[in-house]
């Protein structure tokens, strides 16, 4: 919801130009990365922290109700921001530090296909709310708040022990193994259209296309789904990892000419389900690929770190998209982002082949 609303909230709701939505995304990962940066390279306290960060959120999207600019909308989405940011990467340590070796990849993929699941049920649920309330978008944004709180209240009772994440310092060696370099570079391979997707993508469909808010929400869902059976399916037959890099890369290409070549809702919404299966793939590979560079102590470090790393890029990227979107025109921004798609490729490979 905070991914793919807040830019429709920011641009139709508060006139925002496609520019000036690039910077709200850029403060709300700023915000996101600085409190993974903290909360799991420094206080490395899973449990707490996910306990608070679901307790941050519960209190602050209520705010988005009280938004009338620019201004208050980033302070919002900030703050909500400070408290979901953690949560991802400390889940997934949750999941691994409960694994051992022979299922551990098995496990990240049963975990992610949990994550697709919910971002199934998220728009589908939206779309629902939208429709009860005839396309009130702040409404259906609000009505998230009830799960978050719910959320909140279940994973107190999680039993958790702290120890094998808590410490004077963090155990850094893992960036010494060339696996969670790999590892890095195998999710940056997609972090860049997934950000430019999540952002622009619902603008697109409105604009250029003239689509409803319940409409956008639907397009979301079929990337979604895509995403979610794919991981599914790799996390029940054996595929190479590199197998499935190489096939989410190039579906990653074909996904934003699609969307550059798109002439009605239909084949856009095709672009997204193209883009869907990269989704879906490339974070399971690069969860697995960063499990095996770290030790169990520093596990939730090396989460942080990723997390805080995907925060920088789309820092540096977010802005170039958003200026590329506002003076190119929507489908064009997508298309010039299968350069840095084809750079990190190219990367990926010469790592693995200097192993």
């Amino acid at each position: 919801m905070l991914q793919t609303s807040v830019p429709l909230f920011a641009k139709y709701y508060l006139d925002a130009s496609e520019l000036v939505v690039s910077y709200i995304t850029v403060a709300s990962y700023v915000a996101s990365f600085f409190a993974v940066l903290y909360m799991g390279l420094v206080l490395r306290r899973v449990k707490r922290t996910i306990t608070f960060g679901l307790g941050l959120m519960s209190a602050t999207i209520p705010l988005f109700a009280l938004t009338k600019n620019v201004f208050t909308l980033v302070a919002v989405v900030t703050a909500i921001n400070v408290g979901a940011g953690p949560i991802q990467p400390l889940l997934l340590t949750s999941a691994v530090l409960l694994s051992d070796e022979r299922t551990r990849f098995r496990n990240i993929a049963l975990y992610t296909s949990a994550l697709s699941l919910s971002l199934i049920l998220g728009p589908l649920y939206q779309a629902s709310m939208l429709f009860v309330t005839r396309d009130n978008l702040l409404i259906s944004m609000l009505a998230f708040t009830p799960f978050v709180v719910l959320g909140f209240l279940l994973f107190r009772e999680v039993k958790l022990a702290e120890s094998v994440t808590s410490g004077a310092l963090p155990d850094m060696r893992f960036l010494k193994n060339r696996n969670f370099l790999i590892g890095i570079v195998a999710n940056e391979t997609y972090s860049i259209p997934f950000v430019a997707l999540t952002t622009f993508g619902g603008i697109t469909a409105k604009s250029v296309f003239g689509a409803s808010y319940t409409q956008v929400e639907a397009l979301f869902s079929c990337f979604f789904v895509t995403s979610f059976f794919t991981r599914i399916v790799i996390s029940r037959i054996k595929i190479q990892r590199e197998h499935l890099v190489t096939s989410s890369i190039a579906l990653t290409l074909v996904g934003l000419f699609a969307i550059y070549l798109s002439q009605n809702l239909y084949e856009l919404a095709a672009a997204f389900v193209l883009l869907g299966y990269p989704h879906g793939a490339t974070y399971p590979v690069s969860a697995s690929y960063i499990a095996d560079s770290a030790t169990k102590e520093s596990l939730a470090s090396a989460n942080a770190l990723s997390s805080f790393l995907f925060g920088v890029t789309t820092v540096l990227s977010v802005p170039l998209v958003g200026l590329a979107e506002e003076f190119l025109g929507l489908k064009q921004g997508f298309l010039l982002l299968e350069a840095p798609v084809v750079a990190m490729g190219i990367t990926f490979f010469v790592l693995k082949r200097m192993m």
